[in-house]
């Protein structure tokens, strides 16, 4: 396609200008980690008689508690908000699926402990334990308690429906200390999903069976002490409570009861996004490791913060896009990792399943510049920033029509970039007036469509020259496409490198975060954190102008920006290399 042009220029206007930029660290309100340091309980009880199947499990909620275990645990752990700690102890519950002592609970209260003292009903002393096999998204682990003969629980078989009685039983943390609890409530949605700091789980059970902090790990079960879920979590503002669904959870924990670990890397980590010594980090932060796996093998430490995974960037503070990866790679396949060690900011790549990490670069040294301001045209160091805008300083930024119109408008207002295109067809492109020297590039923005058509593009540019240009562009109906531009004197030709769906996108004129990743040859589009695609092309080899653009079928379409961020991608070109 072929499109005939006069490039018209003009430089941005300020209408408005505001300097307040907030940075803060971003604590996960939605849902609570349930582990907690606190001393053994001492049970005095040693009469054990329980109401049975024709199995041997438990069928009753009397007897429930017999095979229902605390489980304290010591191990290295590393909280983003505290120091390292050494055989630091806590607190979770595991329910028994079978009388040689085989239990069920969640990874985040296992992983990485060097011990475990499981304390059983009517047992005045615990019994060692160990873990013998974890699944970190699924957040699920199997232990092996030392002994024989215990009581047990069986899995609820019929289909599982919103309003079913259901209970939570474990050992939370109250001001009485801890001790055995069970709460009441139903089934209020039977099957759902979540992307959490702590855990990505495709299947979940949302009850109103209290959960407190002390039960992860324990049975969701029914008046028959059935079990339908393993409770991992909940969110006290919304009073809602969740539960691994027994349909994920039971292939799963046989293969773990087996020794073989699902959908894990060794980590147990929590997705984290905000501020560390002055550097904005996003990833998921290493609570602690697991010896032996794969994360331990290749150098992996408490308090490292993974921000890359294979080809994706850990953007969204959660462990969703993480646990993708982890769900699609092959058992013992090398995945590309880079991290960020938080005591010093150093930048280590390596390979989980292959080479160790090493140490690449350092982000300590990096300044990093106020909103507004230029950072170092010359950037060489991943995570150094080229330059960032908050749109309070227009002076740098200029637009251009394809093809030739006068009827737009660009300015900045109360720090944002405010676009609006008449006619119909027209793409307006605004870019920032500075040549990158570094041939890697990862560019960010913060749009929203504000009014005009339904029909419209969204776009990201990088390596602007005067032969043409890459654009990364987002349409309304969630689609997208990467684009190559040539301009030859008064033309403009495009080729569609790649393209697809996703459901990644906001629509109905919610904000959607765009990002575009132009490192060497390898072209990376992700909406919202999602790596939605990629290619190869290497028509034009780096440096140039970056900025953004806007499209719409119909007139009258108005964009904002609320920032805008150049950077060397972090781990390039280490992370970024396809296998």
């Amino acid at each position: 396609m072929e499109t005939g042009l006069t490039i018209h220029i003009r430089k941005l206007v300020p209408v408005l200008l505001v300097s307040v930029l907030i940075l803060s660290i971003l604590a996960c309100n939605a849902v609570n980690l349930l582990v907690a340091i606190t001393p053994a309980p001492q049970i005095t009880a040693t009469v054990v008689t329980t109401a049975t199947a024709a199995s041997g499990a438990v069928r009753n909620l009397e007897d429930l508690e017999k095979a229902v275990v605390h489980i304290e645990t010591e191990g290295t752990y590393r909280e983003p908000s505290e120091g390292l700690k050494v055989d630091a102890e806590g607190s979770g519950t595991g329910f028994i699926i079978d009388p040689a002592g085989i239990a069920v609970t969640n990874n985040h209260v296992v992983a990485g402990a060097t011990l475990l003292r499981v304390w059983i009903s009517g047992e005045t002393e615990p019994r060692s334990a160990v873990v013998l096999g974890t699944s970190e998204c699924s957040d699920l682990a199997v232990i092996e308690i030392d002994g024989d003969g215990f009581a047990f629980l069986e899995w609820y078989e019929p289909e599982i429906r919103a309003g079913l009685d259901v209970y939570t039983a474990g050992f939370p943390i109250s001001g009485a200390g801890i001790g055995y609890t069970l709460t009441k409530g139903i089934v209020s949605k039977p099957q759902g999903s979540v992307n959490w700091s702590v855990a990505s789980v495709d299947n979940i059970i949302e009850h109103t069976a209290r959960i407190n902090p002390g039960n992860s790990g324990g049975p969701l079960v029914t008046g028959e002490a059935l079990v339908l879920g393993v409770n991992f979590g909940f969110n006290s503002t919304l009073d809602q409570n969740y539960a691994v669904a027994r349909d994920e959870a039971r292939p799963i924990i046989e293969k773990l009861r087996g020794g073989t670990d699902v959908n894990s890397l060794g980590i147990n980590g929590i997705g984290v996004q905000g501020q560390l010594q002055g550097r904005e980090i996003v990833g998921v932060w290493v609570r602690s490791v697991k010896a032996g796996s794969p994360a331990d093998l290749t150098g992996i430490r408490p308090g490292d913060i993974i921000t890359h995974l294979g080809e994706e960037r850990l953007s969204d503070g959660t462990l969703g896009g993480y646990c993708t990866i982890v769900r699609t790679s092959q058992p013992g396949q090398p995945i590309d990792v880079t991290v960020i060690r938080s005591d010093n900011l150093d930048v280590y790549t390596g390979q989980f399943n292959g080479p160790a990490l090493a140490r690449t670069s350092t982000m300590q040294d990096l300044a990093t510049p106020a909103a507004g301001d230029l950072g170092n045209p010359n950037a060489n160091q991943p995570g150094e920033i080229f330059f960032k805008a908050d749109f309070d300083e227009p002076d740098n930024w200029y637009t251009t029509t394809v093809p030739n119109s006068e009827d737009y408008e660009a300015t900045t207002d109360g720090g944002k970039l405010r676009l609006f295109i008449e006619p119909k067809e027209v793409t307006l492109y605004t870019f920032y007036e500075l040549d990158l020297n570094n041939p890697d590039v990862r560019i960010e923005t913060l749009a929203q469509k504000i009014e005009g058509p339904n029909s419209n593009n969204i776009s990201l540019v990088c390596r602007v020259t005067d032969a043409g240009f890459y654009e990364f562009s987002m349409t309304s109906g969630g689609y997208w496409n990467i684009y190559l531009y040539k301009v030859d004197g008064d033309k403009y030709t495009y080729t569609v490198l790649s393209s697809g769906a996703s459901t990644a996108a906001e629509l109905m004129n919610k904000p959607n975060e765009l990002a575009a990743v132009c490192a060497g040859d390898l072209l990376i589009f992700y909406i919202n954190g999602v790596k939605v695609g990629s290619t190869n092309d290497s028509t034009f080899p780096g440096g140039g102008e970056v900025g953004v653009s806007i499209w719409g079928k119909a007139v009258g379409l108005r964009v904002e920006f609320e920032y805008f961020t150049a950077s060397v991608p972090v781990g390039s070109p280490f992370s970024f290399n396809q296998q």
